[in-house]
């Protein structure tokens, strides 16, 4: 196999252009796309280790000219749509010293100096209290003497 073209993203989009001429005609051709760094860490980023087949049939289209019928699939599974989810790597963690009923609970980040991402993180507590806020690498929050923490729920966003 062969690389037949590369793309960058532009924003959250990429593009490729293939171009077929009536030499082509009856012929199909194979493509897989997939991420450059795929399945890899790379500076604090798991790329996505999907690969996405798709197979171009050139037709002629009866006017003296060519149509293509192009189909995706993923998985073996028909597609519309490309689509790579990566993932930041990075740490939160979570300590807690107990002392009789009272609890402190610091939460520390750890995102390999990724200044680009950060962890927003909603406390609620017993009494239906909630605190939100937002560490980036390297922060903390520390809480005291809690008597009773119900969850922490963790969304990280890019």
């Amino acid at each position: 196999d062969s690389v037949k073209d590369t793309a960058t993203n532009t924003g959250n989009t990429f593009a490729f252009t293939l171009t077929y001429s009536p030499e082509d005609i009856g012929k199909t051709f194979h493509y897989v796309v997939k991420e450059a760094n795929s399945g890899k860490v790379v500076d604090g980023i798991r790329y996505s280790a999907d690969r996405y087949h798709i197979v171009v049939v050139v037709e002629d289209n009866g006017v003296g000219g060519i149509k293509t019928t192009t189909t995706i699939t993923k998985d073996s599974i028909s597609v519309t749509d490309i689509t790579f989810t990566n993932e930041c790597v990075g740490n939160l963690v979570i300590k807690n010293e107990v002392e009789y009923y009272k609890e402190n609970v610091q939460l520390e980040t750890s995102l390999d100096g990724r200044e680009d991402v950060e962890y927003t993180i909603t406390v609620e507590f017993d009494n239906g209290t909630k605190e939100t806020f937002t560490l980036k690498d390297g922060e903390s929050k520390l809480f005291e003497n809690i008597i009773f923490a119900v969850s922490i729920c963790l969304y990280e966003f890019i």
